[in-house]
């Protein structure tokens, strides 16, 4: 049941288990596969679709969010960036804007390294 007006339900795709992964991990490859590879190996994974679930609108109390707590924080960024459509760009300005907050956040972090970064397109 949903809380807040804002709220809403969604249906989400989810990894299913494969014993496998006790000893191969999850992998997806995203470039073709050179010629006389089974199409099988672009990836080991399948996914499968979950119950409707309620995604909380959480805008308005984004402070009682922390990563100890929640496992999650949320904040507010003011990016120099003008478009997520070059990538190089948002590697250069995005990215190093994004490490400076979580720098500012997280005490005594050494290093932070950002990977698997993708920007989405909606259909």
């Amino acid at each position: 049941m949903m809380s807040n007006p804002q709220d809403q339900t969604a249906s989400f795709m989810y990894l299913l288990w494969d014993d496998r992964f006790l000893v191969e991990k999850p992998y997806q490859v995203f470039v073709p596969l050179p010629t006389g590879v089974p199409e099988e190996c672009q990836s080991n994974m399948e996914f499968g679709a979950a119950d409707e679930q309620v995604v909380t609108d959480i805008r308005g109390c984004r402070e009682e969010f922390s990563l100890d707590n929640n496992g999650f924080a949320v904040s507010r960024l003011a990016t120099k960036l003008q478009t997520f459509s070059d990538c190089d760009e948002i590697e250069r300005v995005y990215l190093a804007e994004v490490s400076n907050l979580l720098r500012e956040r997280m005490e005594s972090v050494e290093r932070i390294v950002i990977f698997d970064w993708r920007v989405r397109v909606s259909m």
